[in-house]
């Protein structure tokens, strides 16, 4: 039940301690340094009080008083620690009076339970009983810290005089432990005490000279986790007296000759360590291993196996080795070399998920079970052990129906093994990948030798020095050098022999692009080189290397030197038609005035004439030519809006607008000049919000867009609409008809210059004014989409930013 119950407190990572009655620390485990960050050796000896926060202090000292002064026998209360951090993590502690016969004063033993939001209260309030006796049972073990050279006790617990021996000489004088061991046994302390320094820790019994007379004990000794060399070491260590156990008959003999068989695993592990440098199968190895060990350990069956993880970072059992002790026709008939295991409804797939340790010493009726593949043989008891090493899951061992249940024991006594066999599955990954490194090298080397032999390009490698380091071979075939001619001597030497000259016309991420005019030395031929040349730096973005890459281009520099003439043909030609356009503009402008006057005189005139028939039809032929005129003068107007936009030349005059008062204006003058029996409905919010807009170009959108309304309505079709909606980082302007829409093949051009519809051919029109208000709502940072079904109508929407960015 003690070893049950200290695995359980161990694996809840609980805080033992132990304090004397003035209130200084006399023993804490393991867990006080994991949690509070605190080392044991700073912590031993010092008062209890100074790690609690002020605001427990009170409340602790109160009940420590009424322990040591037996006025209670326990005490239970919540607090919180402050960590070496200056953190605070909140503890319950429970206390109790322990009276020291030989002393005849009162100590204080007891726990410290972290709480979180997992923590389970009905843990803590598992077998009192039986806590108590674990801790009895820990604070019979002694406890002592030692210098680097191992001959000064720095610190030892008061569980020693308990043994019979003197505390305070122990830890006052130098080499006084020595005194107390047997000089028959100083040759097994030695040699402990040397494996202690080469490894980090030993185990070991021997004897010991006490008042109480001679006494067996067990020592167990390691290098103190927080020392980062052997030069200064502290170590730790505990013992605890063993003498019943050895007069009860526990054979030394047995456990040297089971150490031996261990010792022999281990050796059969090396040799297995050692075929990976010969490039032979190591697994017929490790099976003579596994076969040794479940003799060893009286398993039925077992496997080790490496963990590794297939693509989609699921983890698997790649099998080293199986075993049976009975058996292993089993292991003949469905192990095959190389097959994987990835079955997480398995006992080892449970410890293949979780990465811990799983035990089940009642197989039959674990869940984990019912993975096991028909044909297995019965499973009645399992342990699955992990192999970690630097946070990375290696490998895993499972033993499974040995007679005796399984513990965490085990783990112990396997630890050598498990230490081993994750080296070998580290070292040989290692192997592999440098393997791998080497192949993968071979095959660089290949395919760099072949591309060097067939490139047409030339590759270069510049030093840092700016010496030519390797030029290909293709350098003869290109512009007739060796490669011998640019070897050892630097750029700037070599290109001023043979280059005429020289233009650097693009970088970009360290990256430098140049045409190299170079004269071939045999025919005389000038030939463009175009160079691309990568800057290689170190560690500290020092240069370290270029590497270039230079090939003839000398048809396309040819080339591009025709399209530049043309580009600049081209650019001429768009000069002139737009000098055209702005003259004939100018040109037309004139005489449609001078019409538009006459139009005008000719309705004054017009005014006089008695005869009514006679003025109506004068009349009527007047207003014809007072319309050509407009229709043409919007013409022009529409034609050097679109020039301007190809020469990026329209202008945005940005004012504040009152969007609300802008339609309602537009409402008033499309009222105001609607002489026929033409009708618009307007959309817009009671409220007012302004943007910083060109009101010039939006009245020429919506404009265009109304006309355009009407223009392909039926004359029975339900009146077009004009809306205003806000939205919270732009307004909307909408124009609805219920005309003839825009058949669906013709949509996608709808506003490209010059295009109209299929089904307008009937209707006056250019083409024009859809592109043109395509443009004014993009030089606005607008957007325009719309919606429209062939004889059901249109939908035009703008949306334009409040400001003008």
């Amino acid at each position: 039940m003690l070893i049950e119950d200290k695995n359980w407190i161990d694996s809840k990572k609980i805080i033992v301690f132990k304090a004397d009655q003035t209130g200084n620390f006399i023993f804490l485990n393991k867990a006080w340094e994991n949690y509070f960050g605190y080392s044991l050796e700073e912590s031993l000896g010092k008062s209890c009080f100074s790690f609690f926060d002020h605001s427990s202090v009170l409340q602790i000292n109160n009940n420590f008083e009424k322990l040591v002064n037996n006025e209670k026998d326990s005490c239970e209360l919540d607090c919180k620690v402050m960590t070496k951090l200056n953190g605070f993590i909140a503890v319950k502690v429970k206390a109790y009076k322990v009276f020291e016969k030989h002393k005849l004063n009162t100590n204080v033993v007891g726990t410290m339970f972290v709480l979180d939001n997992s923590t389970n209260v009905n843990l803590m309030d598992r077998s009192s009983q039986n806590f108590s006796q674990l801790l009895d049972h820990d604070l019979r073990e002694v406890h002592f810290l030692m210098s680097a050279n191992l001959d000064k006790l720095d610190f030892i617990s008061e569980a020693i005089e308990d043994y019979g021996l003197d505390r305070k000489e122990m830890i006052s004088n130098r080499y006084a432990w020595k005194n107390y061991v047997p000089e028959e046994d100083w040759d097994v302390v030695l040699t402990h005490l040397t494996l202690l320094k080469k490894n980090g820790r030993s185990t070991f019994v021997c004897r010991t000279n006490t008042s109480k007379g001679m006494l067996w004990i067990a020592v167990r000794m390691w290098r103190s986790l927080s020392s980062d060399s052997s030069t200064d070491s502290v170590y730790q260590g505990n013992f605890l007296d063993v003498t019943e156990n050895i007069i009860q008959g526990i054979s030394l003999q047995k456990t040297e000759i089971r150490t031996q068989e261990l010792s022999d695993i281990l050796q059969i592990i090396s040799e297995a360590q050692l075929s990976l440098f010969t490039n032979k199968d190591y697994k017929h190895i490790l099976k003579s291993m596994l076969n040794k060990l479940i003799k060893l350990t009286g398993d039925q069956l077992g496997f080790i196996c490496e963990v590794i993880e297939d693509d989609y970072g699921q983890r698997k059992m790649l099998p080293h080795a199986f075993a049976m002790a009975d058996d292993d026709a089993y292991i003949k008939e469905y192990h095959k070399p190389d097959m994987s295991f990835s079955n997480y409804d398995s006992l080892y797939g449970h410890v293949l998920r979780s990465g811990e340790t799983y035990i089940s010493n009642d197989a039959r009726n674990d869940k984990s079970k019912m993975g096991t593949p028909l044909g297995h043989p019965s499973i009645r008891s399992f342990i699955g052990i992990p192999i970690w090493k630097n946070h990375e899951f290696l490998g895993l061992i499972g033993l499974a129906n040995r007679k005796d249940p399984y513990s965490l024991d085990d783990i112990e006594f396997l630890s050598p093994i498990l230490f081993s066999y994750g080296n070998l599955i580290k070292f040989s990954r290692i192997l592999e990948e440098q393997r791998k490194l080497e192949n993968e090298k071979v095959l660089a080397q290949d395919r760099f030798k072949l591309l060097e032999q067939n490139i047409s390009d030339i590759i270069c490698l510049i030093n840092k020095d700016m010496v030519f380091e390797y030029v290909s071979p293709s350098v003869i075939h290109i512009i007739g050098y060796s490669p011998e001619f640019f070897l050892g001597r630097k750029v700037e030497f070599v290109l001023s022999e043979i280059a005429s000259t020289q233009k650097r016309y693009e970088k970009s991420n360290g990256i430098y692009k140049n045409i190299v005019t170079v004269i071939h030395p045999f025919t005389g031929k000038n030939i463009q080189l175009e160079t691309i040349s990568k800057v290689v730096t170190d560690h500290q973005n020092n240069l370290f290397q270029i590497i270039s890459t230079a090939r003839d281009v000398s048809d396309k520099e040819e080339m591009y030197q025709k399209i530049e003439q043309a580009l600049w043909k081209e650019k001429e030609l768009n000069s002139l038609k737009s000098r055209f356009i702005s003259m004939t503009s100018h040109e037309f402008r004139t005489p449609l005035s001078i019409i538009l006057s006459s139009s005008e005189l000719l309705n004054y005139f017009l005014s006089e004439i008695s005869d009514p028939k006679l003025s109506n039809k004068m009349n009527h032929h007047v207003q014809r030519i007072n319309d050509q005129v407009k229709r043409l003068t919007s013409v022009i107007e529409d034609v050097l809006i679109i020039e301007k936009h190809e020469n990026k030349n329209i202008r945005i005059n940005l004012e504040m607008i009152d969007l609300r008062d802008f339609i309602l204006n537009l409402k008033f003058d499309f009222d105001q000049n609607n002489v026929s029996a033409r009708a618009l409905i307007f959309h817009f919010p009671n409220e007012n919000r302004y943007a910083n807009s060109d009101p010039a170009k939006l009245r020429h959108i919506l404009g265009n867009l109304i006309e355009n309304a009407f223009k392909y309505s039926f004359d029975d079709s339900p009146k077009p609409e004009v809306s205003l909606n806000y939205m919270s980082d732009y307004f909307c302007l909408s124009v609805k008809d219920y005309g003839i829409g825009i058949p669906e093949p013709d949509q996608p051009r709808i506003f490209e210059s010059f295009f109209r519809g299929s089904n307008t051919t009937s209707i006056k029109g250019t083409g024009l004014g859809l592109n043109i208000v395509h443009e004014l709502v993009m030089a606005m940072n607008g957007k325009i989409t719309f919606e429209s079904q062939e004889n059901k109508g249109t939908l035009f929407e703008i949306k334009l930013p409040y400001n003008f960015d």
